[in-house]
């Protein structure tokens, strides 16, 4: 059981801080709503983007495709990747397996967005590969919405099909939500971030 008394007077404590922007609050208990809330000018219907939320929906896409055994964690991402593997791809890059992506700890040191959208190149994956990992592969965890676009990618190339086509079946038709996602300039939806929701969608 929730005490109505704390959670009003955390909701309290939220509007009295000036730093604060809040848009939307819902809180579930035993799969059903106990409190939802929603601070002017936002309103239920409001689809936000969910930034790195997003990251979670192209997991769980990559989470139905390893099950469906389109691919497996071990496999090495250049595998999956043909007519975008680089002919001077380091050996590095080339050790990168499906893991590695998802985990993060692909050997750079560095999120590799910044050098993907400088190159400018509309394959990003051959961008990707190009940017050598400076250490080991698997040997550290950096934060990487690099990875996070690739993990995208491959679910893209095994499957065929969009991340919302792919995910549209398996996850959002059962759970009655429609999100939308943002997609670049080659109609990809973003893998690291893009996604729109409501809180309820969310929830």
């Amino acid at each position: 059981m929730i005490d109505a008394r704390g959670v009003l007077a955390f909701l309290a404590a939220v509007e009295a801080e000036r730093c604060l922007n809040p848009h939307s609050l819902l809180v579930k208990r035993h799969g059903e709503t106990v409190l939802e809330a929603y601070w002017a000018p936002y309103t239920p219907d409001d689809r936000p983007l969910l930034y790195s939320v997003s990251k979670t929906f192209t997991a769980t896409a990559m989470g139905f495709a390893l099950a469906e055994g389109r691919l497996a964690l071990g496999d090495r991402v250049v595998d999956h990747l043909a007519g975008s593997v680089p002919t001077d791809v380091s050996e590095r890059a080339a050790e990168q397996t499906v893991h590695h992506v998802l985990s993060m700890s692909t050997g750079h040191d560095t999120d590799t967005l910044d050098s993907l959208t400088a190159r400018g190149d509309a394959d990003f994956a051959a961008s990707y590969l190009a940017i050598a990992p400076q250490q080991p592969v698997g040997s550290r965890h950096v934060y990487n919405n690099g990875a996070s676009w690739l993990a995208g990618e491959l679910v893209r190339r095994v499957t065929g099909e969009s991340l919302l086509a792919y995910l549209r079946p398996r996850l959002f038709a059962p759970l009655g939500i429609a999100p939308t996602w943002d997609v670049d300039s080659s109609g990809r939806e973003l893998g690291f971030s893009g996604v729109h929701a409501t809180t309820r969608e969310l929830a």
